[in-house]
This record gives C-alpha cells, structure tokens and sequence, in this order.
C-alpha cells in the first residue's frame, strides 16, 4: 500500500489521533491496554542500560516469552498504524515525526485526548525507546521499524530546539548540543543526519540521547 508522495498536515492529525486512540490509557482496548502498560514499563530496564549498564541484562528481558509477546503485539499494530497513512512513503513519516515533536501541528477537533497532537514530556519520548532500540534488534527488522526509529531521532531533535510554549520552560527542555535552533538550514541538517542512518548507528544515538538527559540513573556500581 502507497502513501502520496507527501502526506499533508490533516494526514498527520489523523495518524496522531489514531495512535492516541490504540495506546492511551482510557482510549484503547481491553485486549490492547496490557500490551501497552508492559511496553511502557520496559524502559525501567533499557535505561538504565543505555547510561552503562550490561546489555544482556536488556537483551534476555526482551527474549522473555511475555516480553516477546506483547513487543510483537505493539510492534504489528504500531506498523499497522504507519501504512494506514503513510504507506511506505519514509518522507512523510519523518516530516509527521519532526512536526509532532517541534509542536507543528494544528488542531484536532475530532480529537479523543488533547487537541494538539505533540509529546507530552521528555520522558514520554524515552518511553518509545526500548520499543525502537528492541524494533531495530528484532531478526526480521523491517522498513518501517528504521524509519519510525530515524523519525524518533528527527522529533526529538525538534523538541529539544523549538519547543519554546509553556509545556517546555528552558529548564523543561531536551538537550540537543549537536544542533542550533537559530539555524536557518535546521530541519535540513536534521534530516540529512538521521534519514537514512542505519539501525545499530540509531540504537547508539538513542543511548547517548539518554545519557545527553541525564533522565535515567547509571546501574549500581556503574
């Protein structure tokens, strides 16, 4: 299934309320809801893994049967999600992802959750990270699993630089030493490093994301 060439603002709102809707608590599903709250909690062991920790520690959680069943249960629905409205078009993805994260997008009436479609807070960003970084691992890794986790990259960035409404005062906001939120040519340098960065390249900058935030304490002893 293909996407247009590029996808317009609205085909981004609906991408984002569609998201709400399966992996919100109060939105999604009976079925769903124990998938997402596991996800969601694999974080406690990615990160502390990501500022240093022992890898396997993260790696044998992952192979864990009940890890295992709800990350490929999260994993079919997030891409199902993806073609819906983008297809296999990567372009369109990542300008959703840079839009969402730099706070971009307009207003969702139709919205079953806020009606502006953006992260909530820093730490929402790295409660997708053990999802990519097990995506990215994963022994059939797909198309769509890159290009969600190169689109991570490109809205945290936005996040971190332009996010200057009241959600994000100075001392709220991502650290991003990398780029400068003046430049002129931004979004192009943000997009020239991360689109078409391969997968091991983008599990490593997720790990320095995590340390540049200071968000996860080191493992004991570490």
């Amino acid at each position: 299934m293909a996407a247009p060439a590029a996808a317009t603002d609205d085909t981004h709102v609906h991408y984002w309320r569609a998201v709400d809707d399966f992996f919100l608590p109060g939105l999604a599903s009976a079925e769903t809801m124990p998938h997402v709250r596991k996800v969601h909690s694999f974080d406690n062991v990615w990160g502390p893994v990501a500022v240093g920790g022992d890898l396997s520690t993260w790696t044998t959680f992952l192979a864990q049967p009940a890890n295992a069943e709800s990350f490929n249960y999260i994993r079919h629905h997030q891409q199902r999600l993806i073609q819906e409205d983008y297809g296999d078009s990567k372009a369109s993805l990542l300008d959703s992802l840079w839009k969402f994260g730099g706070n971009l997008l307009p207003i969702d009436p139709q919205s079953h959750a806020l009606p502006h479609h953006t992260m909530n807070g820093v730490g929402d960003w790295f409660s997708w990270s053990p999802y990519l970084d097990a995506s990215l691992r994963a022994g059939d890794v797909q198309p769509v699993d890159i290009n969600l986790a190169r689109g991570w990259q490109i809205g945290i960035v936005a996040d971190g630089l332009l996010r200057t409404d009241q959600d994000r005062p100075e001392d709220g906001r991502m650290p991003i030493p990398d780029f400068t939120a003046t430049d002129p040519d931004l979004r192009s340098k943000v997009f020239s490093k991360y689109a078409d960065m391969d997968g091991p390249a983008l599990i490593d900058e997720m790990f320095r994301r995590a340390r540049d935030t200071g968000f996860f304490s080191p493992p004991p002893g570490s």
